[in-house]
């Protein structure tokens, strides 16, 4: 296996010179508004499922039964 370059050849570089930190709350905050709304999603979801369960007379949809008997 043949090196592309000597490892001597090249520079060390920082870490703060090559990213932009200045906007870490913007990105934060836009990956928390993004994980909600994933999590709202997927209770949105289990909460459909829950409707298809037998057994469960939910008060705030009593037409339930009748939707999952059609």
């Amino acid at each position: 296996m043949q090196l592309l370059g000597d490892p001597s050849d090249f520079q060390r570089i920082p870490i703060k010179d090559l990213f932009d930190f200045s906007r870490t709350e913007d990105w934060l905050g836009s990956f928390f508004h993004t994980a909600i709304r994933g999590l709202n999603a997927e209770i949105e979801l289990y909460e459909l499922l829950d409707l298809d369960a037998e057994g469960i007379n939910d008060p705030e949809f009593p037409q339930a039964n009748e939707i999952l008997d059609e």
